[in-house]
């Protein structure tokens, strides 16, 4: 593997959340638009960009092992701005008399931070920007191995084009606008991606090797905190709850903090429960198929939003729900991994050295 120069490092990072920002705003149709507005750059970007550069580098690195359990336990503590930051866990504008508990409104609690920003905003992000910028293979090999095979599978592909339009084409005004907004999501990121690879056609990168770390890191929480400082004082201040909110929104960072610490601590003392090793030149999610993704998601996109607005309703509804009971059993499992080791899974380790092709 190359060792990365601090420019091409940044140029990563910059790829990474650009990542994040796509599968997480656009598919979920909150800002699809965030590229052709001003706030998208430095409110929306930075903020999806810091969140994943964070959390990823201090759970991936060469010099400990890490597991797919603890990379979804440090993927909740993702969704958890949506309480300081955007305050849609106290007070959702959408649905301002949803049940709550603690203050805390309980299903978007569940489908935010336990389903949309572990997978969508973290954990597919990561998983296709190491497969499509670097040369390792640290998270594919982390997945049960039916899943290996299943996310190159085009059938599937095609399937999870489909789902990651819904919520796209749900929000836009008109067939025009949700294939407009699709087509030019998907091309920058398309573009960014094959430049990043024209760029690098001659080197091979680890990805561990590619995130901030030392001082890097550093950097990174103080830009993170500024944020949460700033958009914490200064954005929907009138949907703070009173002081019981911010305890459950506290003790729920307390939970995911202790049970992510006990993963870490696990992890360092497991041996691999099978063999993570994988030939030079393995099948990985490829160009191909991300091409094919985006050529399902742009046309998903324009025909779901031709259907009628009852249906459309009906199928957010189905994305809601099934993100909900999703996200839930997500949390079980890991839980399940933490306390029984033996569980297949999450329990997978990358072995420090023995993460790439």
């Amino acid at each position: 593997m190359d060792k990365p120069r601090t420019v091409t490092r940044i140029f990563f990072c910059l790829l990474l959340g650009l990542l994040s920002t796509f599968f997480a705003e656009v598919l979920s149709g909150s800002a699809p638009d965030y590229l052709l507005t001003a706030f998208g750059y430095w409110g929306i970007f930075p903020l999806y960009c810091l969140h994943t550069l964070f959390l990823a580098s201090i759970i991936m690195t060469r010099e400990r092992s890490f597991s797919l359990r603890t990379l979804y336990l440090a993927s909740l503590l993702f969704g958890m701005y949506e309480a300081y930051i955007t305050k849609i866990l106290w007070h959702p504008s959408w649905s301002p008399e949803t049940f709550k508990i603690g203050e805390l409104a309980v299903a978007e609690t569940l489908l935010l931070v336990f389903y949309w920003h572990s997978l969508f905003s973290f954990l597919i992000p990561l998983f296709v920007g190491e497969n499509l910028l670097a040369g390792s293979n640290n998270l594919t090999l982390l997945l049960p191995e039916k899943w290996q095979t299943r996310v190159r599978n085009p059938r599937f592909i095609l399937l999870f084009g489909g789902y990651s339009s819904i919520l796209l084409a749900a929000a836009a005004s008109s067939v025009e606008d949700a294939l407009g907004l699709a087509l030019l999501n998907s091309t920058a990121v398309s573009a960014a991606i094959l430049l990043w690879r024209w760029l690098t056609r001659k080197k091979t990168y680890d990805f561990t090797e590619l995130l901030p770390s030392g001082k890097g890191i550093i950097l990174v929480a103080v830009l993170l905190a500024f944020i949460y400082l700033n958009f914490g004082f200064n954005l929907s201040t009138d949907a703070l709850p009173e002081p019981i909110g911010h305890i459950s929104v506290l003790l729920l960072y307390i939970l995911f903090i202790l049970l992510i610490r006990r993963s870490v601590r696990l992890d360092r003392e497991q041996r691999p429960v099978s063999d993570i090793a994988a030939p030079v030149g393995a099948e990985r999610f490829s160009l191909k198929h991300w091409f094919l993704f985006c050529a399902a998601f742009i046309l998903s996109a324009a025909l779901l939003n031709l259907l009628p607005f009852a249906v459309r309703e009906l199928l957010t509804g189905v994305v809601f729900i099934s993100g909900i009971i999703m996200g839930v059993l997500f949390f079980i499992r890991s839980i399940r991994a933490l306390y029984r080791p033996d569980t297949p899974g999450p329990a997978h380790l990358i072995e420090p050295g023995e993460n790439t092709l």
